[in-house]
């Protein structure tokens, strides 16, 4: 993924370390900072911000997978002139694309985490928002607050389009130790989610921004009223 601040959140989020399947004894409620219930999605439409008044491209809703690297579209349509568009129909993607979590996968050097979960058989299913030109996959189209190069302001968020195979519930936390040099920085994701079976919108909130040389981001909850959601491209660049 290409968003400076949420890549080692989302490579997390990618390796399924997140989610459980029985929501007994969860907290389903936003805590004002993000966490609790996600959103259920059953289409995606929006308009791209700048976009260059081209008509000859579409927006792919393509599942990954995570493990073989392969990647399928699921859902297509086409962007109008003025960047608008509407995926009115997501379907659950196939088996190849459903993987188990993976409690053992590697954090980066100099981060921890911990994560209580109730149940690890669930299935869940990763995507991307790309564009293609005659289906051939192109740059990405990113759901936030901001535009991906931009997003280091207390209340930015991003958001995530997951399936799950069923209902679940996860808390924990992740701690990255950035410093170098005599430059103290750590990051710190904090997880307090509970999904829906079907398709849900997953919200990465940073919530707190250079706190005790800490940010802290939030995994969770409702999307945000404010700042507005928005749809930004990032062109396929080596």
């Amino acid at each position: 993924m290409k968003t400076k601040l949420f890549l080692p959140l989302i490579v997390a989020i990618s390796m399924g370390l997140f989610f459980a399947c029985d929501t007994t004894d969860s907290d389903d409620t936003d805590d004002g900072n993000g966490g609790g219930a996600a959103e259920t999605v059953n289409s995606i439409s929006g308009t791209i911000e700048d976009w260059d008044g081209s008509t000859d491209k579409t927006v792919e809703l393509v599942a990954v997978n995570y493990m073989t690297r392969e990647r399928m579209s699921i859902a297509s349509a086409a962007i109008a002139a003025n960047g608008s568009f509407t995926l009115s129909s997501i379907p659950t993607p196939s088996a190849d694309y459903l993987m188990k979590m993976d409690l053992t996968a590697n954090l980066d050097s100099g981060c921890e985490g911990e994560f209580t979960l109730s149940d690890t058989t669930i299935l869940f299913g990763m995507t991307e928002l790309r564009t293609a030109t005659d289906g051939e996959l192109g740059g990405w189209i990113t759901a936030a607050s901001n535009h991906p190069d931009s997003i280091d302001q207390e209340g930015d968020f991003e958001i995530s389009y997951q399936y799950s195979n069923k209902a679940g519930s996860a808390t924990g936390y992740i701690l990255c130790d950035k410093s170098f040099g005599t430059y103290t920085k750590y990051e710190r994701e904090e997880i307090n989610i509970s999904v829906s079976q079907g398709w849900n919108k997953i919200v990465m909130k940073l919530t707190s921004k250079n706190v005790n040389n800490t940010d802290i981001t939030t995994i969770g909850g409702a999307v945000p009223d404010s700042p507005p959601l928005k749809f930004y491209y990032e062109a396929n660049t080596p």
